[in-house]
């Protein structure tokens, strides 16, 4: 029988509200919250999972055609078994490295696309009271950017644990709205599916930031 913490830490990879690859020009610092819900089953019943967190993440462009990101999660869910609910926290840590396919996005113009693929290494934890655990994992992750119109552009993520491509994924649509050059209010919503020794992990959620470039 899989206890419900088991279930929560092999789950954690799909559920840890993790940032995508950025695609922006040069150095791109965000900020953001988020919210998610979804569930985790097995053939002993289901988890119901409420998370809310928030992300750190940026970007750094070290040649035309690559780029380095970071980004730190920490948040906060409430598991729901069998009519009784409790309280764990989460954290994630990821870098990864990108290259871009092609970039000729204006997104103050409104015009031109962006798209590219990158390798992310994530570190994640899980804790409930005194008991955590930590699991180590490598995503392969295809991310675009269009323009829709002067000032506003709609982004697509695809992501994979690249032990599983394809099986287990996260994917994520999200819109952003320039101010200036400088400072865009994004929002996206993401969802995503996993099953790790048969149990099955579906989840789905928004978030919200603002984003800084230089």
């Amino acid at each position: 029988k899989i206890t419900m913490f088991k279930k929560v830490k092999i789950s954690l990879a799909a559920f840890a509200l993790l940032p995508s690859l950025a695609l922006s020009e040069g150095i791109n610092l965000a900020v953001g919250y988020t919210n998610e819900t979804g569930t985790i089953t097995d053939n002993t019943g289901s988890i119901d999972l409420s998370a809310t967190g928030y992300q750190i993440s940026g970007s750094l462009d070290v040649t035309d055609n690559v780029f380095l990101s970071l980004g730190y999660i920490s948040g906060d869910a409430t598991v729901t078994y069998n009519g009784a609910s409790g309280k764990l926290s989460m954290t994630a840590t990821e870098i990864g490295v990108g290259y871009y396919l092609s970039d000729d996005l204006d997104e103050m113009a409104g015009t031109g696309s962006s798209n590219g693929l990158g390798i992310a290494m994530r570190s994640s934890e899980v804790s409930v009271g005194t008991l955590s655990q930590k699991s180590n994992s490598e995503s392969l992750i295809y991310a675009a950017g269009f323009a829709v119109s002067p000032g506003i552009t709609t982004t697509i993520a695809f992501s994979s644990p690249i032990s599983k491509i394809g099986k287990d994924y996260s994917a994520n649509i999200g819109f952003a709205y320039y101010f200036s050059e400088k400072t865009a209010l994004r929002v996206s919503y993401r969802m995503g599916k996993a099953d790790e020794d048969n149990v099955k992990t579906d989840v789905s959620g928004f978030g919200i930031g603002i984003s800084f470039l230089n």
